[in-house]
């Protein structure tokens, strides 16, 4: 399930940077900074149902490529901020990136249901729980060395 760990890791780092973009660049102190967020928990609820009827109703790999599709999308629309950024160009991102990843692990998750119960120490299954373990950490951890060492000013955290 690789497409779900790279759109995971886009979404986790995003999570992460956003609020340090927004108290450094933009001067927002921390509830404002909370506040970019509700859309996104929003379209969360609001994708989660609609991602589980889609499961067994269409093939995985479509709900798949069109999820990682519009996540890819949302991310993109980050590569427009600037300190000059107003909050709707915070929500909208995270908004259409958020019910995207929701809908992958819809599908995916139930698939790797099976696979993580399974008692058996196969390699492949190794592989598969170091993957689902390690994508939001990774992300994490990369995208904050990445962050420190383009923003300077991030190193204030």
């Amino acid at each position: 399930f690789p497409s779900h760990d790279i759109v995971f890791m886009g979404m986790m780092g995003s999570v992460f940077l956003i609020p340090i973009f927004a108290q450094t660049f933009l001067g927002y102190d921390a509830t404002k900074t909370g506040y970019l967020f509700i859309p996104m928990a929003a379209a969360i609820m609001i994708a989660s149902p609609l991602g589980g009827r889609l499961t067994g109703k269409v093939q995985p790999r479509y709900v798949i490529a069109i999820s990682t599709l519009i996540a890819a999308i949302g991310i993109y629309f980050f590569s427009y901020l600037d300190p000059r950024s107003t909050a709707l160009a915070i929500i909208v991102p995270l908004a259409v990136m958020a019910p995207a990843v929701t809908a992958v692990s819809s599908v995916t998750v139930p698939m790797a249901v099976p696979l993580m119960q399974a008692p058996s120490l196969r390699p492949e299954m190794v592989i598969v729980r170091c993957c689902v373990l390690l994508a939001p950490s990774l992300s994490v951890t990369v995208i904050g060395i990445v962050s420190v060492s383009v923003w300077p000013a991030a190193k204030c955290w």
